[in-house]
């Protein structure tokens, strides 16, 4: 891992070392810039794979790369050529492909397929032109390691971290999609399509070519107790198929970890859970010599004893980091800044990611993570309540590169050390992704998949079955953040405008970095609420759009009530984008596109909030179009529980009422009057009846908010109920305005 940056602009060469400057904790073994006519590189190393300085320059081109190509050797052989590391590899790919030809946008799209399709590895790089001062930016698809830029009239600047534009620019950074290349050609930015993982449409897949694995013979590999996981899952496998299944994951997992293990010293992010046990089992029966280590806040919990007592069974040292009220309080002024944002969450898990980090004093220059396993083995909760589960797991790998890894790389980084995450092998994903839903849930556990592989590779089975809390929990970090929020002689030191409520405001007074977001607005609950949410965990909502659709039976947006968009906008003090369409199929997004486009080139937005629930047809088709404008896509309420949504919705004040009614069991009375908590007993009643969803997700109603907490004023509104047939009623706005609040 390293530090890449550039600088296209009248002033680089004075600008290049100020980039460098902020980038120089990534790469202290060795650091180069490379100055041209019109433009200026460096790059910072961290030394795995060699020590050959970058830049580096050959046929008027300037390249360079932070990352690691796991098969450079294998293709440098088929190449016949002799590369000195992986990073000259890149490079002699790159200057093959474009021998005898200019970097432009049409030779730029050819680099996907005919370079980084090869690449089994993680990287961001950079390719200048000299001659025609064109730029192409990628990274791996993840986003594993990370790469941002920012561009205004006189400079079009990128580097490896946000940080490092502080005060040589006055636009908003970005960072760059993985699924895009970026390219540059003096003037303008464009972003070129990348292909990324897909589902097969019957999520079809095959063993027939599997063969034990030569790298399996370290491990006792036995398949005696694989027939209790088969018997959990939904779907049904044959006893010799699900053995052959899990032996071609377990062979999948191992040469990744294998194909990671540096020649330097390493340690492993260990919290005693499956997918970090499972890591470092696999490390020590390969041979390496590693360290766990785990932080804490306060006293010791009880992951942290398991944690010490699994690593002491398995025979690697465990370095348990007790966070102390005074580094807590450091912690809590610095990370958020380290990581440049004020989500709650995150800085929570960065405080504890941090102190373990650091905990190692420099002398490991790589750390393992499981980051990833609860994405493609379906870890998470919130992914079973869901009808089309692999779905929702390509969606979290999309969000993967801003939800984490960006925080885990920075932090890691700014000890020296190297983040590495074999879960997020691409051929585990890929296989992972090919599997039905059905033999990747239980019914007993989450993850069978995964505890089914570390049982069969011989991981003592009362660690095979280990639960854990998530790590801002389980370090108790949260926990004592929540105490010191109590303590006024603590939050004197910290030196606030005022005592903070909760945790999340807490961050919010403590940092700026707040990233501009558009939301979706469609009038109803839902949108209002994740709106609301996000907010919450301290994103800028800086504008709100609206599609007004001609189309009443819109698959992609509400179209109810949809004119008072432009009172609910008004009422929270923010800006609307409104674009019609005529809401048919494909076309609509089209429309959505023009809207984000319009938003992110008028209020410079950097990402979308979405509320959607359980639609899996339009956070998908959202994700596309983010994907497209280089934007982030948020979700914040998908898959929530419905009565828990419904919860917060009256916990938070919210007034709302339903505007359509179309289910067994709502009739007109429903219409046109307050939704209170006393309804949801009522709902809660038709589901078990008829099966209505509480949300409103089926169909069965829609809805409108009039008041919420961002509501400086509330909408009055005077109705007409039309009564459509025997089982669906709507109703007509005859007038509508703003009032005081009472």
């Amino acid at each position: 891992m390293c530090g890449i940056t550039g600088a296209i602009s009248a002033e680089h060469s004075e600008q290049i070392t100020l980039l460098l400057s902020r980038l120089a904790h990534r790469g202290r073994d060795g650091q180069q810039i490379v100055r041209k006519t019109l433009a200026s590189f460096a790059h910072a190393l961290h030394a795995i794979v060699g020590h050959e300085l970058q830049p580096f320059e050959a046929e008027d081109f300037v390249f360079g790369v932070n990352g690691e190509i796991y098969n450079w050797q294998e293709l440098g052989a088929k190449k016949e050529e002799r590369c000195k590391n992986d990073a000259h590899l890149f490079f002699s790919l790159l200057t093959d492909l474009l021998k005898n030809k200019r970097l432009t946008k049409e030779s730029a799209a050819t680099i996907e397929q005919e370079v980084l399709s090869l690449l089994d590895g993680v990287y961001a790089f950079f390719l200048y032109d000299v001659k025609t001062n064109n730029l192409v930016l990628g990274r791996d698809v993840l986003g594993v390691k990370p790469l941002w830029f920012v561009s205004d009239e006189e400079k079009f600047l990128f580097a490896s971290e946000k940080k490092a534009f502080a005060d040589v620019s006055p636009a908003i950074p970005e960072e760059l999609n993985p699924r895009n290349l970026l390219f540059f050609d003096g003037m303008h930015t464009s972003f070129i399509a990348r292909s990324f993982f897909s589902l097969s449409e019957n999520n079809e897949f095959s063993l027939e070519d599997h063969e034990p694995d030569i790298l399996l013979e370290k491990f006792s590999c036995d398949s005696s107790a694989l027939e209790a996981f088969r018997n959990d899952l939904r779907g049904d496998i044959s006893k010799e198929d699900f053995e052959k299944l899990i032996s071609h994951i377990s062979s999948l997992l191992v040469r990744s970890v294998a194909k990671r293990i540096p020649d330097v010293p390493a340690a492993v992010l260990y919290s005693g859970g499956i997918d970090s046990t499972l890591l470092a089992f696999i490390l020590s029966k390969l041979g390496k010599d590693i360290v766990g280590v785990m932080a804490f806040a306060g006293e010791e919990t009880e992951e942290v004893k398991r944690a010490r007592m699994t690593a002491q069974t398995l025979g690697f040292p465990f370095l348990a980091a007790p966070i102390t009220t005074q580094a807590l309080l450091a912690r809590l002024q610095l990370v958020p800044d380290h990581i440049e944002s004020a989500d709650p969450v995150k800085c929570a898990i960065a405080i504890t990611f941090d102190a373990a980090v650091e905990a190692l004093h420099g002398k490991r220059k790589v750390i393992f993570s499981g980051l990833g396993a609860d994405d493609i083995f379906i870890g998470y909760k919130r992914m079973l309540e869901g009808a089309a589960i692999t779905e929702d797991s390509l969606s979290y790998l999309r969000r993967l590169y801003e939800r984490d890894l960006y925080r885990d790389d920075v932090i890691a980084m700014l000890h020296q050390t190297e983040l590495r995450v074999p879960f997020l092998d691409k051929a585990l994903v890929s296989f992972l992704l090919s599997l039905p839903s059905t033999l990747k849930v239980g019914a007993k556990d989450v993850k069978p998949l995964l505890r089914a592989v570390a049982s069969f590779l011989g991981m003592p089975s009362h660690m095979v079955t280990t639960q854990r809390r998530a790590a801002q929990y389980s370090s108790r970090v949260t926990h004592e953040l929540q105490r010191l929020l109590k303590d006024d002689v603590l939050l004197e030191t910290l030196s606030l405008p005022k005592k903070p409520a909760h945790v999340r405001e807490l961050f919010s007074l403590l940092t700026a970095h707040r990233i501009p977001l558009a939301s979706l607005l469609s009038t109803g609950k839902d949108s209002v609420l994740a709106l609301h949410v996000q907010q919450n965990l301290n994103y800028a909502i800086t504008t709100v759009v609206t599609i007004a659709s001609k189309n009443q039976d819109s698959f992609m947006f509400h179209t109810p009530t949809i004119e008072l968009a432009k009172l609910q906008a008004e009422s929270m003090g923010l800006p609307l984008v409104m674009q019609e369409t005529r809401g048919e199929k494909e076309d609509e997004l089209a429309d959505l596109r023009t809207a984000l486009l319009r938003a992110k080139e008028t209020f410079h937005i950097r990402g979308v909030v979405s509320g959607a629930l359980f639609s899996n047809y339009q956070r998908t088709r959202i994700e596309r179009v983010c994907d497209e404008l280089n934007l982030k896509c948020y979700s914040p309420l998908w898959h929530m529980e419905q009565r828990a949504v419904m919860k917060m919705l009256f916990a938070g004040k919210f007034s709302f009422m339903f505007t359509k009614v179309a289910a067994l069991g709502l009739d007109a009375s429903w219409l046109a009057r307050p939704i209170t908590e006393s309804d949801l007993v009522a709902l809660e009643a038709l589901h078990a009846k008829y099966g209505v969803n509480i949300a409103g997700e089926g169909g069965e109603f829609e809805s409108l908010v009039l008041d919420a907490p961002l509501f400086s004023k509330r909408i009055n509104i005077e109705t007409k109920i039309v009564q459509d047939d025997e089982l669906s009623a709507h109703v007509e706005i005859v007038g509508a305005g703003l009032t005081e609040k009472k």
